[in-house]
């Protein structure tokens, strides 16, 4: 109680919530409030809006991806990294919307007059309304790259960054956009970190940050996340996406029955020979090229357990790849590998290294 008393007192501080008029306390939608840490070690309020975002219509939108940050990056470009303070808390919800964004705490009724976390259309209409602040900026040649509140500016020589970084902010300013100081790298560097990442555009390697690598575990364990022991290391090239993408799979566990990734431990040290976590560029060109074809059937010759044969059949087509890569590791190895699969669904997550189901 006191730390939620604290936290909405904080909040109407920050006008992102008001009282609810006495009147109108009976209607509109009230959802739960709860807290959750976040990763600086404050806390971050969050309404379960889950049944109101059954009800909203789903839009769809692409968020720019790592391949892209990477396409991005020249060699020795120089970088900064801006980070917004209570980023959707800079987008208003409209009066007559507000009844729906409605919480109790201690009696009192309250309504969030932004953006609250956890409403399904928060990231799209922000990422929207950052793309139109940020077009003016774009369009005079300012390479800014946008993943909701972490912002990456580049630019080939330390001069013109620090020109764009006044720019910058200057519009931010005028917008009325909070940059959280604290968090924000402004000054121009080679290497620098950003979404988890450790960008270097001196060597045009890019790697899990070590911060990153200690939320998934300990380096010695395989069994850590999948992102600490099957993509660790993210080359800025164009071609790295099939090589993690493979990695991953192979050290993914069963995507229907929980199975421990410290048995794959041989086919992760296949993959990744480089103690280093860190893969150069040109290595990815010297290694050959072994196609996988794979197909899932429940019948004939598809065999399978019997508490298999009740997987949907995405997880059994991907758990075919999985075990296609295993078995076949020694053919594979130090390969370059392009899977063969007539599931949709299987070719999205592996392209796109995951997915949110």
């Amino acid at each position: 109680a006191p730390l939620l008393r604290a936290e909405i007192s904080s909040l109407l501080a920050k006008q992102a919530v008001e009282v609810v008029p006495e009147e109108q306390k009976e209607c509109g939608l009230y959802s739960r409030y709860f807290l959750v840490p976040k990763k600086d070690g404050g806390i971050r309020p969050i309404l379960d809006l889950r049944p109101l975002n059954r009800a909203l219509a789903k839009r769809s939108f692409k968020m720019i991806t790592v391949k892209q940050i990477l396409a991005h990056i020249q060699p020795g470009d120089h970088l900064i990294a801006v980070d917004l303070k209570d980023a959707y808390f800079h987008i208003q919800v409209a009066p007559h919307h507000r009844r729906f964004l409605r919480f109790a705490f201690e009696g009192v009724a309250y309504q969030f007059k932004v953006f609250p976390f956890g409403l399904a259309l928060a990231p799209c209409t922000f990422t929207m309304c950052m793309n139109a602040a940020l077009s003016p900026l774009r369009l005079s040649g300012m390479r800014v790259l946008n993943y909701l509140d972490d912002w990456l500016i580049i630019a080939q020589s330390r001069s013109v960054l620090e020109e764009h970084r006044l720019r910058l902010l200057a519009h931010l300013a005028c917008l009325g956009l909070s940059v959280n100081m604290q968090k924000s790298m402004l000054q121009p560097r080679q290497s620098i970190t950003f979404l988890g990442m450790v960008l270097d555009s001196r060597t045009m390697i890019a790697r899990l940050s070590e911060q990153r690598i200690q939320q998934g575990g300990s380096s010695e364990d395989v069994s850590e996340t999948a992102w600490s022991d099957g993509s660790c290391s993210l080359r800025l090239s164009a071609g790295f996406a099939a090589y993690e993408a493979v990695t991953a799979v192979v050290t993914r566990p069963n995507p229907a029955a929980g199975v421990e990734r410290r048995e794959e431990a041989p086919c992760y040290n296949a993959f990744v020979p480089c103690g280093t976590g860190a893969l150069v560029r040109h290595s990815y060109v010297r290694a050959g090229r072994m196609v996988v074809t794979t197909d899932a059937s429940l019948p004939a010759f598809g065999v399978w357990a019997r508490d298999q044969k009740h997987w949907h059949i995405n997880c059994l087509e991907m758990e075919a790849v999985r075990l296609a890569l295993q078995n076949f590791l020694p053919f594979v190895k130090d390969q370059h590998v392009l899977i063969r699969t007539d599931n949709t669904a299987v070719v999205a997550y592996i392209n796109r290294q995951g997915g949110t189901r």
